[in-house]
């Protein structure tokens, strides 16, 4: 495997003056077991130490903002997943609050049975309710995010229910020439 290495450096070389080289290549550093322990554990140290400076507050706004690129990343997918509804992302939400169903109800301003339907998807989140998400959020998770999970949802399903179709179709006439 040095050997490569060295036939592979000494080729870039050839082709590049070291300066090119050092700025456009990143060239793998043979360690010993020791060295990466070591080094591995210098890595651990610092991150402790970063991850330690983050207020509890930012380590929360940063998860929100986690939670807002999921919804993000899955509207923009093509795939519908019945499983990610509204209310898997407004679980998600609660929970990453670290709050109780109950505690975000009065929060937003509504009860804690209504939270309750919009988590089971046994009900649509009113519009005023996804705008109250938003600020309760610092406009963090958008309003229109919320309304994306219910278009994604109503979409997949008016595309998808044949039994729907033929339910409707005693309801229209055919216009001649049309079949």
């Amino acid at each position: 495997m040095i050997m490569e290495d060295n036939e592979l450096f000494d080729d870039l070389l050839r082709q590049h003056d070291p300066k090119q080289l050092a700025e456009s290549h990143i060239f793998p550093a043979a360690l010993t077991e020791k060295e990466k322990q070591e080094t591995s554990a210098s890595l651990q140290k610092v991150l402790r130490q970063k991850r330690a400076i983050i207020s509890s507050e930012d380590e929360r706004t940063l998860t929100l903002m986690q939670l807002r690129f999921q919804i993000e990343e899955y509207l923009n997918g093509d795939h519908f997943d019945s499983e990610k509804t509204v209310g898997f992302f407004l679980a998600a939400y609660i929970r990453i609050l670290g709050k109780k169903q109950k505690s975000l109800a009065s929060e937003i301003n509504t009860s804690a049975t209504e939270l309750n339907h919009y988590v089971k998807n046994s009900r649509n989140l009113p519009m005023e309710i996804m705008v109250r998400l938003e600020l309760h959020s610092h406009g963090i998770i958008p309003a229109e995010d919320w309304l994306g999970l219910i278009s994604k949802e109503k979409f997949y399903q008016l595309k998808t229910n044949q039994s729907l179709r033929e339910q409707q179709r005693k309801f229209v006439s055919t216009v001649a020439g049309m079949a």
